[in-house]
């Protein structure tokens, strides 16, 4: 097993060009205290808006990304789940739980963006929810939330009591 102790390290031995499969690491690039702590809603959308969606193109096209917590509810890690189109986008279940699993995530919040500006879940993305809780709760990771942003606002489905 190869010493990872800087981000140099982690290309270095990352080289695709070397080889084909991916690299897990369980060590944190970053001192854990700088890990972000979530706590409700207002903390996650604070993580999505920063980190995650770009204000210039959230009224553009769908996007979804799942942020991944550990047992103390900080943030280890998130993803880019897709990329739609205006009026949708997809998530697979099992790319989702595939990067929790490898990441050792307990929980998981997912978000995605409504370009119309409208907060109201749709038929499919309540579907979609309960799909995806019910494949985490099989494995024992808490679906924590799932929020819908708009450039200027959220809806948090577990603020709503949809999870």
């Amino acid at each position: 097993m190869q010493q990872v102790g800087t981000m140099q390290d982690v290309q270095r031995i990352c080289d695709t060009s070397k080889i084909g499969e991916i690299f897990i690491s369980y060590g944190y690039l970053i001192p854990r205290e700088d890990l972000t702590t979530i706590r409700h809603s207002e903390d996650i959308i604070n993580y999505l808006r920063e980190k995650c969606f770009n204000p210039l193109s959230i009224n553009y096209r769908e996007e979804s990304y799942a942020i991944f917590l550990n047992r103390a509810n900080l943030v280890i890690g998130w993803h880019q789940l897709s990329v739609g189109g205006i009026t949708g986008t997809v998530v697979d279940p099992r790319v989702l739980l595939t990067l929790a699993l490898g990441c050792g995530a307990t929980s998981i919040v997912l978000a995605h963006n409504h370009p119309s500006g409208s907060l109201k879940p749709s038929r499919a993305d309540e579907a979609m929810t309960e799909k995806i809780r019910h494949c985490c709760a099989m494995l024992d990771i808490a679906l924590l939330d799932h929020l819908i942003l708009s450039d200027t606002s959220f809806f948090s489905f577990a603020d709503n009591g949809l999870i």
